[in-house]
């Protein structure tokens, strides 16, 4: 009977106190809403702030506040307040969370909207907020980062980028993002890590940006003067494109580590007939020992470029190599004609 009494009296208790503490919470509730109906929103935050002031504790005065603060785009102060809300209780934590996550996605759409619109300062603003909101969401440092480079604002979105790394270092089209950026204002080093990063995150996986981490990668080693390093990345390139454009590069880079007849083979693929292809074939045929092919490539680039020196110069050793001295007498009468016309003593 006593054991009775005693669990009766204990929640009459209990009962009393929680409805005096939820009346207190409710009579906060109810000005809010009556100085709501006649839109009194200065009012509201000015209560609220005064409620707060007085206890910092109040856990629905923080949330409230909170609330207001996003309702007017002031999303730090409004972070702020519910994360003091929450830290008393977490009985408004689902309500937060609701807020939170329907104003991101206000603010991040508005900022795609723009930047699809070629407005990128105004997606930048927009996506400023949505990071504010949820600054562990990578996917908003990322887009935050278009809209940066966008706005040629390069340095900005290299940060922004590197935000997202640091919440998701495998997202390839940041590590491709952040690698372009760092390509293009020098830094060849950091442009060649985050290329190899990619594609140790594609471990071989078919991927249209396997192509971009590759074809950055060699650039780099280029760049570094590794012409071994870019040979291989080049070389792994060709297994994915096998256009003329990334053959031309391959065969220039073999060219270049003397590797003379592994670049013919290549320029051979191409059959191009531009200055820099048949200058290339031609030099390739000499170091070949293969002159009578050298003359057949010069004299098919003075077809298009009659008259050049350096191609009358080759043309005058290839003959002479092979003994045709009266072809090699001939292109040095030329020569000595056009180097008298041009006022050279050469």
């Amino acid at each position: 009977m006593n054991n009775w009494y005693r669990s009766c009296t204990l929640i009459l208790l209990l009962f009393f106190t929680s409805s005096t503490l939820l009346a207190c919470e409710s009579q906060l509730r109810r000005e809010v809403a009556d100085m709501e109906r006649t839109r009194d929103t200065e009012g509201i935050v000015a209560l609220l702030e005064r409620t707060v002031a007085q206890d910092p504790g109040h856990a629905e005065a923080q949330f409230l506040l909170g609330k207001k603060r996003f309702e007017s785009g002031d999303f730090q102060e409004g972070q702020e307040a519910f994360e003091a809300s929450v830290e008393q209780t977490r009985r408004f934590e689902e309500q937060i969370d609701f807020i939170r996550e329907k104003h991101f996605r206000q603010r991040y759409d508005t900022g795609v909207e723009a930047l699809a619109a070629d407005r990128p300062e105004r997606a930048i603003g927009a996506l400023q907020d949505a990071r504010v909101i949820k600054p562990d969401d990578y996917t908003v440092h990322r887009t935050l980062g278009h809209a940066f480079a966008e706005a040629e604002r390069l340095e900005e979105a290299l940060n922004a980028y590197q935000s997202a790394l640091a919440h998701n270092s495998e997202d390839l089209e940041t590590l491709a993002n952040v690698g372009e950026l760092e390509y293009r204002r020098g830094s060849y080093q950091a442009a060649l890590q985050h290329a190899t990063a990619g594609l140790e995150v594609l471990d071989g996986e078919v991927h249209p940006l396997a192509e971009d981490f590759l074809q950055r990668k060699a650039n780099a080693h280029l760049r570094l003067g590794s012409l071994s390093e870019a040979e291989t990345a080049l070389n792994a390139l060709l297994q994915l494109d096998g256009g003329s454009e990334t053959r031309m590069d391959y065969a220039r880079v073999l060219f270049n580590q003397e590797k003379y007849e592994e670049a013919h083979t290549q320029l051979l693929r191409i059959g191009a007939d531009d200055e820099e292809y048949l200058r290339m074939l031609a030099e390739s045929r000499y170091h070949m020992e293969d002159y009578d092919g050298m003359i057949e490539t010069y004299e098919r680039l003075l077809q298009g470029m009659s008259g050049d020196d350096e191609a009358i110069r080759n043309l005058i050793i290839g003959y002479e190599m092979i003994g045709d001295e009266r072809r090699a007498a001939s292109y040095r009468e030329q020569l000595q004609t056009q180097l008298r016309e041009g006022g050279s003593d050469d």
